[in-house]
């Protein structure tokens, strides 16, 4: 095969899954995991998905199908997530250098120099292996394209004939355009619900009929991105590697356990979620341009009573330290705010990235400052991590309010990173 392989190694009903690796009690039986509040199931096993319990589904409303079928609830433990997911990460590099990790449980795998016969076979080893170290079962798809290797992955989940790795062959044009003439257009990575309206409103309704659509009219109709999308659900990779840039923008934000009613309450919300989109910014090594700050009423109230609102700020040097938005922000939370509203939903978008090293200087600008404040964020960021978020706090998080976080009721132990919540075994 003249063209490069790559292959999509996706973990199953990932957060669903890392909770049985421990309670072996929960496996064969329907779990969901819940949001931060124990509002909304954000993930599901096999067996809830047949219930019918979709994803984003607020619990309450579907109260009677739990009690009714016995399914089990578990509030969200990142801690235990992240430490899974990393430990599957470290099991793909003892088979290959060259992977992407896409998200907290999928990561990109180049196959370069392999033919489709060893591929296959070296996926099935990783496969195994990684169930056998981690307990986590995943699903591996593998093409030429990032688009089909995700393709092929979504196969290899759903047919247990793929044995949990499919290969989807970009140079078989015929059963290429079999698949493609079987796949909704709107479970195409990268096409979006508006997207998928406007194709499907142009009789545009599968994969198939999408690739063969003229570049011209994709290229007018969908921009350069759905064009490259296109190209590669034809077989030509044309999609960098995601690590080669930074996030566009990042995204912070909580429904509430109780409505906020007044405004001093959802400011400190919105603060808490600047300081966490402020460190992952660090992380990146980026500062940020312009933030954007929302709220919102409950969507389930009548439309007269619902309200919702955003505003954007913007800091001309940019920056990625919580005191430079804090005092802008509060600005435009007296703009958007109306008292009389409980608010069940607010958040914080940070946009307009550059990378921290390539930031334009304005006149006011004093280096030596800036490379103060660098240091002390680093200092704030070491100490945070080796002891715990939270151990270091800016002045204005201190008065946390007390209705945003609700103390999960259905969190399992942190079996993999604090002492005394390891499993005993008797």
């Amino acid at each position: 095969m003249s063209s490069s392989l790559i292959a999509l190694l996706d973990c199953n009903n990932f957060y669903a899954s890392c909770e049985r690796v421990f309670d072996p009690a929960l496996r064969n039986k329907p779990v969901i995991v819940l949001s931060n509040n124990d509002g909304c199931v954000i993930a599901r096993s096999n067996e809830a998905k047949k219930l019918g319990i979709p994803m984003g589904a607020p619990v309450f409303q579907y109260r009677d199908v739990i009690h009714a079928h016995k399914v089990i609830m578990r509030s969200s433990n990142f801690t235990l997530y992240g430490d899974m997911s990393n430990r599957v990460m470290k099991t793909i590099y003892v088979f290959c250098d060259n992977i992407e990790i896409y998200s907290i449980d999928e990561a990109f795998i180049s196959l370069e120099g392999y033919d489709t016969a060893t591929a296959v076979e070296r996926m099935k080893a990783l496969k195994k292996t990684i169930e056998q170290w981690t307990g986590i079962p995943v699903s591996v798809g593998i093409s030429q394209t990032k688009t089909l290797a995700k393709i092929a992955s979504h196969k290899a989940k759903k047919d247990p004939d793929t044995g949990g790795v499919c290969l989807l062959d970009a140079e078989d044009k015929e059963k290429l355009k079999s698949l493609l003439a079987e796949l909704p257009v709107k479970e195409v990575w990268g096409i979006g619900y508006r997207t998928t309206r406007f194709l499907e409103n142009r009789y545009i309704r599968t994969a198939l009929d999408l690739v063969e659509k003229p570049d011209e009219w994709i290229r007018k109709n969908m921009t350069i991105a759905g064009l490259k999308t296109v190209w590669e659900l034809r077989g030509k990779a044309c999609l960098s590697s995601h690590n080669e840039d930074t996030h566009k923008s990042i995204l912070c934000s909580r429904s509430f356990s109780k409505a906020i009613m007044n405004k001093a309450e959802l400011f400190s919300a919105l603060a808490q979620y600047l300081a966490r989109a402020c460190e992952k910014l660090r992380d990146q090594h980026s500062v940020a341009h312009t933030a954007t700050i929302f709220i919102a009423s409950s969507r389930f109230l009548d439309a007269q009573e619902r309200y919702s609102n955003s505003y954007t700020i913007s800091l001309s040097g940019g920056s990625n330290a919580p005191p430079d938005f804090l005092l802008p922000m509060r600005e435009a939370l007296d703009q958007i705010y109306k008292s009389g509203y409980g608010y069940k939903r607010a958040g914080v978008v940070l946009s307009g990235m550059v990378p921290e090293k390539g930031r334009q200087m304005s006149l006011v600008d004093n280096a030596v400052a800036l490379e103060k404040k660098r240091e002390v964020l680093a200092s704030y960021d070491r100490i945070n991590r080796k002891f715990g978020r939270g151990t270091l706090q800016f002045a204005s998080l201190l008065g946390k309010n007390k209705l945003t976080h609700r103390d999960p009721e259905y969190t399992s132990p942190r079996y993999t990173t604090k002492l005394e919540e390891v499993l005993k075994v008797r």
